[in-house]
């Protein structure tokens, strides 16, 4: 099992490619798929994947209970 990521890092990351254009909003499907990811690829620390979406560790705990990640 390789490590997680580093718990310092806190660099959101990309959303979209590298163009200078306007990245669109995620919508529900993508925001949930993206949480799925980041929680498997960072062994489950919620915090991490809470600092890169941008988002409450609330609502990504309200997600998980709900079953959407």
């Amino acid at each position: 099992m390789s490590p997680g990521p580093s718990r310092q890092s806190t660099t959101p990351i990309s959303f979209g490619n590298s163009s200078p254009q306007p990245t669109r909003p995620l919508n529900k499907k993508e925001r949930f798929a993206l949480a799925r990811r980041l929680i498997e690829e960072s062994g489950e620390d919620l915090t991490w994947v809470c600092a890169q979406m941008g988002i409450h560790p609330t609502t990504l705990y309200r997600w998980r209970k709900e079953g959407k990640v």
